[in-house]
């Protein structure tokens, strides 16, 4: 039975730190509501509520807590996923009997062994429901507290699509098949290594630098979700982030320019400098542009993959807005927009001869309500709202197909997500455990990310019987453990799950 336990909320946030950053603190941000917020209230932050999440995770039935935002909005989230970087413990989980929904919990400075509060204490939650988005973030000065908001996404300001960051002569090079390519595969994942860089300005816009790193590891695990959820057996992992100082245009055209061109004294040379010295196939750096197109990312063309292709630029405002460091890193793994975004974009058609398949589009449900991480909810022809997934015929959003077989990125994904992680190899090796996953006959199993895993990463395991079928037990490294729909494993080695399925 899992185990519960509640969270009066004066508390909660997402992701996980890499190399932590000196602790500062920066002005307040002007928030100033918009149409989205519907609600919103600032309470005491209470560490001690959150402490629970620091306790180690036993292998077997996920446990749960329960989260308080308002009076009336009481969540029970059951455990997904844990990961720990520089300091920074990102938990994971889904509201009870909803898996399609998400609530990601960030810590720093709360699970130190101390009963003192630690300088740069910081803890975010974002709850997706979908039909709202529920937000608590720590305020900056002291005592501690946190603003809490209940937010419409379908009220959220729309930014323009970002231009495809193709070179001239890229689209007039020789075509190269990416057929025959390996692609990626669940017993040998690949793993895209990035080191993320943010400006002054999104300190400004977050309020303090610890809230930009949290916000940071928060994106990395809600691409490393929509990669799972797509069947992209693949991940990506933020090594470490830094401050690059860089006071200039935060237009993010103008800084994919400078970022990705190493003789460019502003970003490029050192994101290059990153590059030599740490082995990383990609960098990201996130900016602060209220109102402009929210990103730019290297867009390999024509089947041409190349690791001068391995950057990206995102608002901090659209990472937990609508997912869009998968949108940006999406770009650098080949992955267009929908088609309708890029008949707009390019009204001769053109973009056509660009693509690195056919079929590697983003998707709009036919009910205009939804749409995959790639294309753009401004060209859909009614509200709708943008899903954590990549365009796959297999995936279904109330019904609707997320795509087609002329309108598939996850398959394209699955090709070229091994091309991006060989780009660099890491100069210091990380360790990282694998999680060998089996079934017998009647049945499939699924992690919730893809690893290898870094020492201590919690991880889900789903199992799903086929029809006329059911879990009997699980077989975890030997030994035989009861059959929960969800389990979860602590990567402390490497470790063997196997689900036996039996005829129901």
């Amino acid at each position: 039975m899992a185990a519960t336990a509640a969270l009066p909320l004066a508390s909660a946030s997402a992701t996980g730190v890499s190399a932590a950053p000196a602790v500062t603190r920066a002005p307040s941000p002007s928030d100033g509501d918009g149409a989205e917020v519907l609600r919103d209230r600032t309470v005491p932050l209470s560490l001690d509520a959150f402490r629970m999440l620091c306790t180690a995770a036993p292998f077997g039935a996920p446990r749960a807590w329960t989260f308080d935002f308002f009076d009336n909005v009481r969540l029970t989230a059951v455990e997904d996923g844990i990961d720990d970087d520089g300091g920074t413990r990102t938990w994971s989980g889904h509201v009870k009997g909803r898996p399609d929904t998400s609530v990601i919990v960030s810590l720093r400075g709360v699970c130190s062994t101390g009963r003192n509060q630690v300088e740069g204490t910081v803890v975010k939650v974002v709850a997706d429901l979908g039909e709202h988005v529920y937000h608590l973030k720590t305020l900056p000065g002291s005592p501690l507290r946190a603003r809490i908001t209940e937010e419409d996404p379908a009220k959220q300001p729309h930014h323009a699509p970002d231009e495809p960051a193709v070179s001239p002569s890229a689209r007039t090079a020789p075509r190269h098949s990416l057929a025959g390519r390996a692609a990626a595969t669940s017993q040998d994942p690949a793993v895209i290594d990035v080191i993320a860089g943010y400006t002054p300005l999104a300190v400004q816009r977050a309020g303090s630098e610890q809230q930009v790193v949290n916000t940071i590891h928060w994106a990395e695990r809600k691409m490393n979700e929509a990669l799972a959820d797509s069947g992209v057996p693949a991940s990506i992992d933020i090594i470490g982030t830094y401050n690059t100082g860089y006071t200039g245009n935060n237009t993010s055209s103008v800084m994919w320019s400078k970022l990705s061109n190493p003789q460019n004294s502003e970003l490029g040379s050192t994101a290059a400098d990153l590059r030599r010295r740490y082995g990383v196939d990609l960098i990201t750096v996130v900016n602060s542009v209220p109102g402009q197109s929210s990103g730019q990312g290297s867009l390999p063309v024509r089947g041409n993959f190349d690791d001068s292709l391995a950057f990206s630029v995102v608002d901090y405002d659209s990472l937990t807005g609508w997912y869009n460091l998968g949108h940006e890193i999406g770009h650098n793994l080949g992955l267009f927009h929908d088609r309708r975004t890029l008949s707009q974009q390019v009204p001769d058609g053109s973009w056509v001869n660009d693509l690195n398949t056919p079929y590697g589009t983003g998707w709009i449900t036919s009910d205009e309500e939804h749409t995959s991480l790639m294309a753009y909810a401004t060209s859909c022809r009614r509200p709708c709202r943008t899903e954590n997934v990549y365009s796959d015929p297999q995936l279904g959003v109330y019904g609707q197909p997320l795509g087609n077989e002329n309108n598939d990125n996850a398959r394209l994904a699955r090709l070229t997500t091994p091309i991006v992680a060989g780009y660099r190899t890491l100069t210091i090796p990380r360790t990282r455990y694998a999680l060998t996953l089996e079934s017998s006959d009647g049945g499939s199993v699924r992690p919730a990310v893809y690893g290898p895993y870094k020492p201590g990463t919690v991880v889900a395991v789903t199992a799903t019987p086929a029809p006329g079928h059911r879990l009997a037990a699980w077989i975890y490294d030997g030994r035989q453990y009861a059959p929960n729909e969800q389990v979860n494993v602590t990567m402390d080695a490497a470790h063997t799950l196997r689900a036996v399925f039996i005829e129901a």
